[in-house]
Order: structure tokens, then sequence, then C-alpha cells
């Protein structure tokens, strides 16, 4: 029997891309859960988890992001304060 620590290698490999698809820009993680996630009830139990976990980091990093004028006025500020490189 495996450890619930160290899954098959299909798992494995079906988590690795998953992990992947979840990491993307898109909200929407596309198909990375067919066909091993309805095969396996261990990665489909895995996918839900995830991808819920996912979903609230990408939440926590929107509510977090400054606003685009701050972070406009911050990049000039400094901008100006950066020494020239010109000998």
């Amino acid at each position: 029997m495996t450890s619930p620590l160290d899954p098959p290698a299909a798992c494995q490999t079906f988590r690795l891309a998953a992990d992947a698809a979840l990491a993307g820009p898109s909200s929407d993680p596309g198909r990375a859960d067919a066909p091993h996630a309805h095969e396996c009830a261990a990665c489909a139990v895995w996918w839900r988890a995830f991808s819920v976990y996912r979903r609230r980091l990408r939440a926590v990093g929107e509510a977090l992001r400054a606003p685009e004028g701050l972070r406009a006025r911050v990049t000039a500020l400094l901008e100006a304060a950066r020494p020239s490189r010109t000998p």
C-alpha cells in the first residue's frame, strides 16, 4: 500500500499538471482534472481542495495589490531617486 505522502506515479503526474494549470493567470484551470481525477478518488479530493486553495490565494493577491495610480507614483519616485548610470 502506498503512503498518501507518496502517491503513485500517475497521481504525481496528474498533480504536477494540475498545479501548473491552477498556477496560470486564468481563473479557469481548464481541463487538468480530466480523466485521471474521474478515475482516482484520492486525486479528485486533492483537486477540489487544491483548486479552492489556489482561488483563495489569488483572491488575497488581488485584494492586496496597490491601486495603479499608487504603483505609478512609487515607480516614478524610485526612478527619480536612482543614480544616473551614465559615466
